[in-house]
């Protein structure tokens, strides 16, 4: 199989090994971003929603220390 495979690969032109290449490229690219992505959004939704709730749920201190 391995065999047929490369054959295969060596009968292509070097325009389409090319393309495959820039495929794999640009796939592995989109898994990290989305990765990242995944990982990043819930932190950035939990800190938007407590400085929200920070914002209109904490009173200032009316009384400052000068």
């Amino acid at each position: 199989m391995i065999d047929s495979i490369l054959s295969y690969w060596q009968k292509q032109t070097d325009e389409n090994k090319i393309l495959v290449k820039r495929i794999c490229l640009a796939s592995i690219g989109l898994y990290v971003a989305l990765q990242l992505v995944s990982f990043l959004l819930p932190i950035a939704i939990t800190a938007g929603v407590s400085f929200w709730a920070y914002k209109h749920f904490i009173d200032k201190n009316p009384k400052v220390l000068s």
